[in-house]
């Protein structure tokens, strides 16, 4: 069942469109990355969804409830993390915490209850006393997560969770996205880092410009683009044409001194290959499976956008 609707979408700044007519759907559980340049609009789409900004055009749906003219219906299953912390550094981590269960209007008592367990979650239960401004950077980025899980949330969304941290903070923090996403909490997520998106995310929605212009799974794309997995030989000389012609049984490809085979046959044509090749003098230093990721579809799927 899709949890949220959004239908035509828009918002403009100065008669620019920052979300230009976007549409989709969000399903319980899903885990959605937003990827996409710089400008591209997903902070405003990310704010639009979590009512901080209002839409010029478009309507946006919770449960069939219309959040455009009732913001209120989101707010208390919504989680929010925005890219600036947002603590305060003066206090400890239990009064920060304290401050935001009372935000979302929590009673005092059941915020100290979930707090252990949510600070359990990002690795800072033993930093419960001390102050925010004593910690570092990957541990105020853990805490402004844990800030927005108080209340726990039906729905997470996370911009730019992970910039600028190490490698220990975000440990904590993938490992706490697939904890929710097996409590089927949705979470709607932004990142620079696209191999977290890869790890992470059951969907990728990819904009510019204002638009959406694709969102679907990895394997979808691989298969709008034709993008296939290949193994790659490289090889110690160059290859003629009548060579090439010799392992056209396996769709071979020859460029600077990679022979590509697309893998849908399998590993035995490759061993055929491997034996012309040595019958012809050729010597084969490497041998690789080359794997289109997300990385390649990302960038793909710009080009073809521009």
């Amino acid at each position: 069942m899709n949890v949220i609707e959004v239908k035509n979408l828009t918002k403009k700044y100065k008669r620019t469109p920052a979300v230009d007519d976007v549409s989709f759907t969000i399903t319980s559980g899903e885990i959605v990355g937003v990827l996409g340049p710089n400008g591209a609009g997903k902070t405003t789409l990310l704010s639009l969804l979590s009512t901080l900004l209002k839409p010029d055009q478009g309507e946006l749906y919770f449960n069939k409830e219309n959040i455009v003219k009732n913001p209120k219906a989101i707010r208390p299953c919504l989680g929010f993390v925005p890219q600036d912390i947002a603590l305060y550094e003066r206090l400890n981590v239990k009064d920060n915490m304290l401050f935001w269960g009372g935000i979302y209007g929590i009673k005092r008592s059941e915020t100290r209850d979930r707090m252990i367990e949510v600070l359990k979650t990002v690795g800072l239960n033993t930093k419960i006393d001390e102050k925010v401004g004593n910690l570092s950077g990957g541990m105020k980025r853990r805490l402004n997560i844990a800030a927005a899980l108080i209340h726990k949330p039906q729905i997470v969304i996370m911009d730019e969770p992970t910039v600028g941290i190490d490698t220990e903070s975000r440990e904590y923090i993938i490992s706490a996205i697939k904890d929710l996403k097996t409590q089927g909490t949705i979470i709607i997520y932004t990142s620079h880092h696209i191999e977290e998106a890869e790890l992470l995310c059951d969907r990728i929605m990819v904009m510019n410009r204002g638009k959406v212009i694709a969102i679907g799974t990895i394997d979808q794309f691989k298969n709008v683009l034709g993008l296939k997995n290949k193994i790659v030989l490289k090889i110690d000389s160059g290859i003629d044409q009548t060579k090439i012609k010799m392992l056209s049984f396996v769709n071979a490809q020859y460029n600077k001194g990679l022979l590509e085979i697309p893998t849908e046959q399998g590993e035995t044509p490759v061993i055929e290959v491997l034996k012309i090749l040595e019958a012809n003098g050729i010597k084969t230093e490497e041998v690789w499976l080359e794997k289109p990721g997300l990385e390649k579809i990302y960038l793909e799927l710009l080009k073809k956008d521009i």
